[in-house]
C-alpha cells in the first residue's frame, strides 16, 4: 500500500492515489492534520498503526511514503490555553513525524532532506559546488548591503521572499528606484536579492528518483514578457523541452546532494544558451506540467512508491 501524507482535497495527491490504482496497487491518502483530535495513532518498537474512524494503517502493511504535505495537526478546541495548544501541537509533531523515519518502505522525502535543502542559499550553495551558474545573490535585512550589492551589479536587480505566504501571491519583482526609497521596510525582513538573468527560456524540470522531466514555459500574454516571473502569465502553457545530457546529470548529483527523491528545478536559458539554477521546490507542483505536456509525472511517483 501506497500511503500518502497530503489534505484530502491536494490534486497531486489524487492523480498519484489514481496512478497507484491503475498499476493494482492500493492508495490511501491521509490528512495529518485529522491527528490527534480526529485520528488515534499508537507507535510501538516494531510497528506504528493509525485509525481516523474510516480507515486504519499499519506500517507492516506500507511499501512507499510520499510526505507531500503534511500541515499543521489540529489540536482539540478543549485546549483553551494557548501555550497548551502549542505544546500539544508539538507533541502531535514529534509522534506523527516518526512515521517519516520509519524503516522498511520508501519515503519521497524525508523531512530532515526536505529542511535542509529548503534553505534557499544552502540549495544555490550546492548547485554552485556541481557547477551550475547561478546569479549573484545575497540574501539580508541590510538596507547598505543591497546598495553595495546593486551598485556592483551590471543586471537588474530582482528580490523574492524565502518561502511562499499562506495568505497572498508573492511574485517575483524588479528591484525599482521608489523600493530603494523605502530601503527601511528591509530591516523588518529578509528576502532574496539577485542579478536577472537576460532570459531566453524558462525551464520547469520534475526529478522523481532518477527520472527527469523537462518543459519549458511557453508565455501567451505578451504583456508578461516585461516582468521576471513567468507565473504572473495566467494563460501561460508548458512545452516538452530538451536539456543537455550534461545538465541532467547534474541535476541528479544535486539532488543526491540534497538527499531527494522528489523535485521541481527552476531554471533558466539566457540569450547566449547558457544554463542558469534558480531554485529547488522540494514539495513543487507538477500537475500543469502533465496536463498539458501529457508527461507520465503521477505515473512515475506512483511506480517509485510501489
Amino acid at each position: 500500500m501506497i500511503l500518502i501524507i497530503a489534505p484530502e482535497n491536494d490534486f497531486h495527491a489524487k492523480a498519484v492515489q489514481h496512478s497507484a490504482r491503475q498499476f493494482g496497487n492500493d492508495a490511501v491518502i491521509f490528512d495529518a492534520a485529522s491527528f490527534p483530535s480526529n485520528a488515534k495513532l499508537s507507535i510501538k518498537i516494531d510497528q506504528w498503526d493509525i485509525n481516523n474512524g474510516k480507515i486504519h494503517i499499519s506500517s507492516k502493511d506500507v511499501t512507499g511514503l510520499w510526505w507531500r504535505r503534511p500541515g499543521n495537526h489540529e489540536v482539540s478546541p478543549r485546549i483553551a490555553d494557548r501555550d497548551a495548544a502549542r505544546f500539544v501541537q508539538n507533541e502531535s509533531v514529534n509522534a506523527f513525524d516518526v512515521i517519516a523515519f520509519w524503516d522498511g518502505y520508501k519515503i519521497m522525502n524525508s523531512p530532515s532532506a526536505e529542511m535542509r535543502a529548503n534553505r534557499k542559499m544552502y540549495q544555490l550553495k550546492t548547485a554552485d559546488k556541481i557547477g551550475f551558474k547561478v546569479p549573484d545573490t545575497i540574501i539580508t535585512n541590510d538596507a547598505s548591503a543591497v546598495s553595495l550589492f546593486m551598485g556592483r551589479s551590471n543586471n537588474d536587480i530582482i528580490y523574492k521572499t524565502l518561502t511562499s505566504p499562506s495568505s497572498y501571491f508573492a511574485e517575483t519583482r524588479r528591484y525599482k528606484d521608489v523600493d530603494v526609497r523605502r530601503n527601511g521596510d528591509i530591516e523588518l525582513s529578509p528576502l532574496i536579492f539577485q542579478a536577472e538573468v537576460d532570459t531566453c527560456e524558462a525551464l520547469r524540470i520534475t526529478i522523481v528518483d532518477q527520472t527527469i522531466f523537462v518543459a519549458k514555459i511557453v508565455l501567451n500574454n505578451k504583456n508578461a514578457e516585461r516582468h521576471p516571473d513567468w507565473r504572473l502569465d495566467q494563460s501561460a502553457t508548458c512545452e516538452i523541452a530538451y536539456l543537455d545530457v550534461t545538465h541532467q546529470g547534474m541535476l541528479l548529483k544535486l539532488m543526491d546532494e540534497l538527499g531527494l527523491s522528489y523535485a521541481t528545478v527552476d531554471l533558466l536559458r539566457d540569450k547566449n544558451g547558457n544554463i542558469w539554477f534558480l531554485e529547488v521546490n522540494t514539495s513543487g507542483q507538477y500537475l500543469f506540467v502533465e496536463i498539458d505536456t501529457g508527461l507520465k509525472i503521477s505515473s512515475q511517483i506512483a511506480r517509485f512508491l510501489s
